[in-house]
């Protein structure tokens, strides 16, 4: 049986996924580092262990997606992480301390391009097999 090839589009969704699954994991293992890393107090928390649980399901459905290979998700999910870039990247305090969320945004914004591009791409060289 030949080995299945996988679009570009379908690995860049597979492998953010797998960043947001690991890094949830991560982050509910070990919430001080993420407190530390985004500058946030102690009093933080919650909204950390809230938002690890939902990078790990939102993991668990990016990688989803790529194994069933859902295109229209693939397109969907751009404009959302360009808007989620952006909220993150003005969320960041002035300085160093706001390195945390900077790093984030330009993940979250970087690889909805790389996402863009690929189906962008891909559209291209299908027409030209027609």
């Amino acid at each position: 049986m030949a080995p299945l090839m996988h679009s570009p589009s379908t690995l860049t969704i597979y492998l953010f996924g797998l960043s947001a699954l690991v890094l949830g994991i991560h982050n509910l293992l070990h919430p001080d580092t993420a407190l530390t890393s985004l500058s946030l107090p102690a009093s933080s928390l919650p909204t950390i262990n809230a938002t690890s649980v939902a990078a790990v399901a939102m993991g668990l459905y990016y990688t989803l997606a790529a194994y069933q290979r859902n295109r229209p998700f693939y397109a969907l999910t751009v404009p959302m992480r360009l808007l989620t870039a952006g909220v993150f990247w003005n969320q960041a305090p002035p300085g160093v301390s706001g390195r945390g969320w900077r790093t984030a945004a330009l993940w979250e914004g970087g690889g909805a391009l790389v996402t863009g591009l690929a189906l962008a791409w891909e559209r291209g060289v299908g027409k030209r097999r027609v």
